[in-house]
């Protein structure tokens, strides 16, 4: 019962809260679309390849980078143990797949953006 009664209160507390804070996010967030400029689809989409080129491949390369090290260090451990080399060479594949996905959704994001672009 005093669970219930809890959760009664929370609720009651909560929607008077959402009621009496209304008011006020509806005139903080009119004032805010007043000080938000306009941006253009292309311009978004060029911002978000440009973040990913600069930013992501050069991530994405330096993971895959430790990541292949990391590998080569586990396989050197385990050089007279085949199971601790079998699991080394594993993690090298997820690796590879990892860094093939990584080059191949770039490929097709830039693949899209150039076709979507060609038509302006």
């Amino acid at each position: 019962m005093k669970y219930l009664k809890n959760k009664v209160t929370q609720m009651i507390t909560f929607i008077t809260l959402l009621f009496i804070t209304n008011p006020v996010l509806a005139e903080e967030e009119t004032q805010l679309s007043n000080q938000l400029s306009q941006v253009t689809a292309e311009q978004f989409s060029g911002k978000i390849i440009h973040i990913a080129q600069a930013y992501m491949m050069p991530l994405g390369g330096a993971i895959v980078l430790i990541a292949i090290i990391i590998g080569g260090v586990k396989m050197l451990s385990g050089a007279y143990s085949p199971e601790k080399r079998k699991e080394a060479m594993g993690g090298l594949g997820y690796v590879l797949l990892g860094a093939i996905l990584i080059g191949g959704s770039m490929f097709i994001a830039g693949l899209f953006w150039g076709v979507g672009s060609s038509f302006e």
